[in-house]
């Protein structure tokens, strides 16, 4: 399948998720794998992202609170099968909360994600057909693998401070692309169904979805260049603590894209910015402010 399905959804299946509690910006608990790029051969790389908030607590002497978090994932992807693909996400998740008083580090191995995939149909490398069509399924599960009980002065911080969540969670994803000649649009939705975790805490299920648009630019032998710029929306439940929903957690956040990616043979390599164009998380006490990204990765 030609490079341009690989550049169409690289870096967009990140863990773009909302709110979690106690007035705190996101809850990742580790990433998850999300939509992953459809060109059908095997990969291994790495990718990191950066998200940031800032929070203005209903009630805190503290004053507004500035939270980033850092995921860096090891990711691959085999093919047993030319339609089914296996993928596994090892992040590594570094956090900070600051605020006027003191600032909150925490680090350590995030929730491992495995998922297969299935793909329904293909026909990017059909010479004769001049619209190419590519539509495939996902699903898989989030392991509790990150570390979910991390104290600081004696209290155990809020989930979205853990590197982990501590739960079993069910992901699943699809993926479609629309593509003539050198344009095209890819589609992609995801969910995360959250589970209950042994402090009886359960974050809100997770929704994303993206449209992108994307121009696919050979530069020369074996390279191209591929920009694009999208729209992404991202929703979450509230969160239930021992059964009652936390207030100030769950809510939705709209992103605008920008993207670029560069291929030679076997190595790829981009970034991607995302900028709010609206937000209404925690009950309006968060406000996301950016997100970047970055990827590098070898096919086999």
């Amino acid at each position: 399948m030609n490079k341009f399905l690989l550049a169409a959804i690289c870096l967009m299946g990140m863990y773009s998720n909302a709110a979690a509690c106690d007035a705190c910006g996101c809850s990742s608990g580790g990433s998850y794998l999300g939509t992953m790029p459809q060109i059908q051969r095997s990969f291994i790389g790495l990718r990191h992202n950066w998200r940031s908030y800032t929070v203005t607590p209903a009630n805190a002497s503290d004053g507004r609170i500035y939270e980033n978090y850092h995921s860096t994932d090891l990711w691959a992807r085999y093919f047993p099968h030319k339609r089914v693909q296996v993928l596994a996400s090892v992040p590594y998740n570094y956090y900070s909360r600051q605020t006027d008083a003191k600032t909150i580090i925490t680090q350590g191995l995030g929730d491992v994600s495995l998922m297969a995939g299935y793909m329904v149909f293909n026909n990017g490398d059909s010479i004769g057909k001049l619209w190419k069509h590519t539509f495939s399924v996902n699903a898989g599960v989030k392991l509790p693998t990150g570390r979910y009980n991390i104290r600081n002065e004696g209290l155990r911080l809020n989930p979205a401070m853990q590197p982990g969540t501590g739960s079993i969670d069910y992901l699943a994803t699809l993926f479609y692309s629309i593509r003539y000649k050198k344009v095209g649009m890819a589609f992609d939705a995801n969910a995360r169904f959250c589970s209950i975790n042994p402090n009886d805490y359960k974050l809100g299920n997770r929704y994303s979805t993206s449209a992108k648009v994307f121009v696919w630019q050979k530069m020369g032998f074996s390279s191209s260049l591929l920009p694009m710029a999208g729209l992404t929306f991202d929703y979450a439940k509230q969160d239930h603590d021992i059964g009652t929903i936390v207030a100030e957690s769950g809510g939705q956040s709209l992103f605008a894209t920008l993207g670029i990616e560069y291929y030679y043979r076997s190595f790829g390599v981009g970034a991607n910015y995302q900028l709010p164009v609206s937000t209404n998380m925690a009950q309006g006490t968060t406000r996301a402010t950016a997100r970047l990204g970055a990827q590098i990765m070898i096919t086999f």
